[in-house]
């Protein structure tokens, strides 16, 4: 009875597990240099999660601060 030759099957997955990372990779870093998908614009936020700096809506005060 004929045995496998286990050193190429382990060979070809370790193979296809790379091309398959790579694959992931190369995808990954496509997205990241496109920016946002949803057209939104990117808001910078405190650690509160108040946003910061200029906004196009107006500088009004909300109604609880009293100045």
């Amino acid at each position: 009875m004929a045995r496998s030759h286990f050193g190429f099957e382990k060979r070809r997955k370790e193979k296809e597990k790379r091309a398959k990372k790579e694959a992931k990779r190369e995808a990954r870093a496509e997205r990241k240099a496109e920016g946002p998908s949803d057209g939104a614009p990117i808001v910078e936020v405190d650690e509160w999660g108040n946003p910061v700096g200029g906004t196009d809506e107006g500088d009004e005060t909300p109604e609880g601060d009293v100045e």
